[in-house]
């Protein structure tokens, strides 16, 4: 991925100077944009995918609702009062 670098770095062990357009893999281009210390040269851009690209979901299938079953709570037994003995 080509990148622009903004600030002196270092990349994959090298210096890096401002100024100084580079290829690198796309992990450290993300890092490096993130952290303000590069930009995309040219038209590329860092847009994730939408989740129906990434999983190949076409986008007229509607999701799915499972209902769930209420959740019943157990009520305390009731103990036995103890009667007084005289």
């Amino acid at each position: 991925m080509l990148i622009e670098i903004l600030q002196q770095t270092s990349i994959a062990g090298t210096a890096v100077r401002p100024g100084d357009v580079v290829e690198c893999n796309e992990h450290d281009a993300r890092h490096l944009v993130g952290a303000k210390k590069a930009r995309l040269a040219g038209s590329q851009s860092l847009k994730p995918q939408s989740l129906e690209q990434q999983f190949g979901i076409e986008s007229n299938d509607e999701p799915t609702v499972e209902e769930r079953k209420p959740t019943v709570r157990r009520k305390k037994p009731k103990t036995a009062t103890p009667t007084p003995e005289e």
